[in-house]
């Protein structure tokens, strides 16, 4: 993961006029200086809900490689779907493991604010094992960025590892458990590659559930 410090910055300057000149260690260096503090903000006692053994594991946390998350961008919803079409964009928000050694505790959600990266929300302990198994194995164990695709209107999640500016159609995407209990792949497939374009279909059927929901009187 190397190159996601270079990407991270070009990509979400997009949603925030982030400065590509800004050193990429500006990132690990703004959610180090904050995470002290979110960390001891977990009440005593509920240091287990967060992922934590104890309090003195705290101590001992640092910020690990940011992942840069995606979503589907309003025209994959509203519009006639193109093949060759690429329907990802950056939310614009980092989820970033705290680790105790080599193993992830708990997820920080980071957003840039101005000219500075900010931490706005901790947990997730359970995605954040999720994502430490998934980094252990191939292909994400050896490529250079790992992604997430965060589809709101499923509640799900994935990850891949191409070019977010592919055609989305032919995007490799690995689901993980939110993505296998909400949108209903068969659990024989949550360890394996799937096309997005598969699941085009089942995405805007949620996404055209809700619709009806919301706007029934």
């Amino acid at each position: 993961m190397k190159n996601i410090y270079i990407l991270i910055i070009f990509l979400t300057c997009i949603q925030t006029g982030y400065s590509q000149d800004a050193p990429s260690k500006q990132i690990v260096n703004d959610v180090s200086e904050q995470m002290q503090a979110w960390l001891y903000k977990i009440p005593p006692g509920s240091e287990q809900q967060y992922g934590f053994n104890d309090r003195d594991e705290f101590m001992q946390a640092n910020p690990g490689e940011p992942f840069l998350v995606f979503t589907l961008a309003p025209h994959f919803f509203t519009g006639q779907l193109q093949p060759d079409d690429n329907y990802l964009e950056p939310t614009g928000e980092l989820r970033i493991p705290v680790m105790v050694g080599e193993e992830y505790k708990a997820l920080l959600t980071v957003v840039k604010a101005q000219d500075k990266w900010e931490i706005v929300a901790l947990g997730a302990k359970i995605l954040a094992k999720e994502l430490q198994l998934f980094s252990q194995k191939p292909p994400f164990s050896t490529a250079d960025q790992i992604y997430i695709l965060r589809i709101y209107q499923a509640n799900s999640d994935f990850l891949f590892t191409d070019d977010p500016g592919t055609s989305s159609s032919k995007l490799d995407i690995y689901p993980l458990q939110s993505a296998v209990k909400n949108i209903g792949i068969p659990e024989s497939n949550k360890d394996t590659v799937l096309k997005l374009s598969v699941l085009f279909p089942k995405i805007k059927d949620i996404h055209h559930s809700i619709k009806h929901f919301e706007n029934k009187p």
